[in-house]
């Protein structure tokens, strides 16, 4: 996929911008409303050849186009951070019941590759610290593995210490 694609757009998002009062974003009704044309909807080439007519309609400058663009390596690593938590998750439910964390803490958790028997690891190994520096570790992208946000950090490190110290 990379090789044969630059980059992708959130056409959504450029076409909320575009005419902010609509109301309905649907390709089918843009395509209708701006261009006189019907296709077969959920057809993918008809999807993609009209949808490429809509934004070529736009007369969109590629400086505008930049802010709802990203690219094929953000999507890769989307998929992987989805595949991580969908993996990872389930093992850290408990930490939610027992108001550890919040689900979107676990989530983030997750999607970074740690399930609780990493984190207890951590904890065994180096304790509290371990916890948050494996929290705040930067990843590929500059971004922290899980969180550095303050309050966070100053919830949770300490709940999971404790909850890892009683199990």
């Amino acid at each position: 996929m990379c090789k044969c694609v630059a980059g992708c757009a959130d056409s959504l998002s450029i076409f909320r911008k575009a005419y902010p009062n609509r109301k309905s974003y649907k390709q089918e009704d843009l395509a209708k409303d701006l261009l006189g044309a019907s296709y077969c909807a959920h057809n993918a080439s008809e999807d993609v050849s009209i949808l490429g007519k809509l934004i070529h309609h736009l007369d969109i400058l590629s400086v505008d186009l930049l802010p709802h663009t990203f690219s094929t390596k953000s999507v890769y690593n989307s998929q992987l951070c989805s595949r991580e938590k969908a993996k990872n998750l389930p093992s850290l439910r408990v930490l939610i019941y027992n108001s550890v964390c919040k689900l979107t803490t676990a989530e983030n958790i997750a999607a970074s590759g740690l399930n609780l028997q990493h984190l207890r690891c951590i904890f065994k190994r180096q304790g509290e610290d371990g916890l948050r520096n494996i929290f705040v570790m930067k990843n590929c992208d500059g971004q922290p593995r899980v969180t550095n946000t303050k309050r966070t950090l100053e919830t949770v490190i300490p709940a999971l210490a404790q909850y890892f110290s009683r199990n």
